[in-house]
């Protein structure tokens, strides 16, 4: 069954309410609730270090990434997303499978970023009078 997600943007950006959560088999909901950049343009996930710090995440080994500050060595973590729908008519979050993602750097101003190994697998649809939707499930 699909979950539909209600959004509004700004015209430049996309930020939604997430809960970052320990990676399966945990069921727990508690984890680490904040707020993430949706980004198109990155392939991969990311956490910032702060907050795989304060979850207890353990690093995986870092490897080679590519950003629009240039080459580097990030860190990596598996971990899971779950997204929210309207803050107004609270719902449980959609949770994803596992990730791999990439240390952010805590002057990262979200506490994540969702990149297309999440977004490939939702229909996103952005409007013009500052709204959108994303599909998942």
């Amino acid at each position: 069954m699909s979950q539909r997600i209600n959004f509004r943007h700004d015209g430049c950006r996309i930020v939604l309410p997430v809960l970052i959560l320990e990676p399966s088999p945990s069921v727990s909901f508690e984890g680490h609730r904040g707020f993430a950049l949706l980004d198109t343009g990155s392939t991969a996930t990311g956490v910032t270090r702060r907050v795989a710090k304060a979850m207890g995440l353990v690093g995986r080994g870092k490897r080679p990434i590519g950003s629009a500050q240039g080459e580097g060595q990030a860190e990596r973590y598996l971990f899971r997303v779950g997204i929210h729908g309207d803050a107004d008519a609270p719902t449980l979050p959609f949770v994803f499978d596992d990730v791999i993602g990439f240390e952010l750097v805590d002057s990262f101003r979200f506490d994540a970023l969702i990149g297309m190994d999440i977004l490939r697998q939702c229909d996103l649809e952005i409007r013009r009078d500052s709204s959108g939707v994303l599909v998942v499930g």
